[in-house]
C-alpha cells in the first residue's frame, strides 16, 4: 500500500494514530472547543422557557461557531504540514461564514424534513400541540439524527476549509459524500469514532431526560463533553488528511465540484 504522503491510501491505524497524536499535541484546542459547547449548554439552561434570554443563547451559538472555525483552521494548517501560517483569529474570520453555511445545509437535509413531517402529522390530527407520544419518539430518535448530521459533516467541513483556503467554492455535501464512497477503508474508523460521539451525546440526553436542558451541567456532563469534543477534532483531522491524500493522488481522485469563488 502506498504511503498517504505520496497520494495513496493511508492505513486506517496509521491515520488514527496520527490524528490522535496531532490533537493530543494541541489539547488546548480541545479544551476551548469543549468550553464553547458548554457555554451553549449553560445558555440553554439560563434561557429555560424564557424567550427574553434568546439573545444570550444566540451569542453563545455564535461564539461556538467562531471557536469551531478557528480550531478547524489551525488543525487544517497542521494537517497540511504548516504550509499555512494564519492565526486563530485569521482562520475564524475566513471560515466563520462558510462553516455556518455548511452546517445550515446539513440541518436542512437532516432536521428540517423531520420537523416538517412532525408538523404535517400535527395538522392532520387537528391538534394545536404535539402529542406526548410523538414528542417522546422525537426525543429518543434525536441522537440518531445527530449521527446522520455527523456523517454528512465528516468530509464536508474539511472540504469547506480546503476550498476556502484556496479561494474556491463547491458543493460540500455532495463532494464529501463522494470522498466517503471513494475511501471506505480510511473512512470506516472515522465513522466508528462518530458513532462513539453520538453514543456520548445520547447518554447525556437520555440520562437527563426531556427536561434536562433546565438543569445545571455537572462534572460528569463536562467530562463527557470533553471526550466527545476530543473525538470530533480527531475525526476532523483524520478526514482532512484523507481529503489531502485524495487531492495529492491527482485529478482522478481530487474532490470534484470546486470552482473559483
Amino acid at each position: 500500500m502506498r504511503d498517504g504522503k505520496a497520494g495513496g491510501s493511508r492505513p486506517p491505524l496509521t491515520l488514527l494514530r496520527e490524528s490522535f497524536s496531532a490533537v493530543g499535541a494541541r489539547f488546548h484546542l480541545v479544551g476551548l472547543f469543549t468550553l464553547s459547547s458548554l457555554l451553549v449548554r449553560f445558555a440553554v439552561h439560563w434561557m429555560g422557557d424564557d424567550p427574553d434570554w434568546i439573545l444570550l443563547f444566540a451569542a453563545a451559538v455564535a461564539l461556538r461557531f467562531a471557536c469551531a472555525a478557528g480550531i478547524f483552521g489551525l488543525l487544517f494548517q497542521s494537517a497540511t504540514g504548516g504550509r499555512e501560517s494564519d492565526s486563530f483569529v485569521s482562520w475564524t474570520a475566513r471560515l466563520l461564514l462558510p462553516i455556518v453555511w455548511v452546517w445550515v445545509k446539513i440541518l436542512l437535509v437532516v432536521f428540517v424534513p423531520v420537523g416538517f413531517a412532525v408538523n404535517v402529522y400535527r395538522v392532520a390530527i387537528g391538534s394545536p400541540t404535539l402529542p406526548d407520544r410523538l414528542i417522546e419518539i422525537v426525543f429518543w430518535s434525536e441522537p440518531f439524527l445527530e449521527l446522520a448530521a455527523l456523517v454528512l459533516s465528516l468530509y464536508s467541513f474539511p472540504l469547506c476549509v480546503l476550498w476556502r483556503a484556496r479561494g474556491q467554492w463547491g458543493p460540500h455535501l455532495r463532494a464529501g459524500w463522494r470522498v466517503l464512497r471513494a475511501r471506505p477503508a480510511e473512512s470506516r474508523p472515522l465513522l466508528l469514532l462518530l458513532v462513539a460521539v453520538a453514543a456520548i451525546e445520547a447518554a447525556q440526553q437520555w440520562t437527563l431526560g426531556r427536561e434536562g436542558y433546565k438543569t445545571v451541567p455537572g462534572y460528569a456532563e463536562g467530562l463527557l463533553e470533553l471526550a466527545g469534543s476530543c473525538l470530533v477534532l480527531v475525526v476532523f483531522f483524520g478526514a482532512t488528511r484523507v481529503v489531502l491524500d485524495r487531492l495529492a493522488a491527482g485529478p482522478r481522485e481530487a474532490p470534484a465540484g470546486a470552482g473559483g469563488s
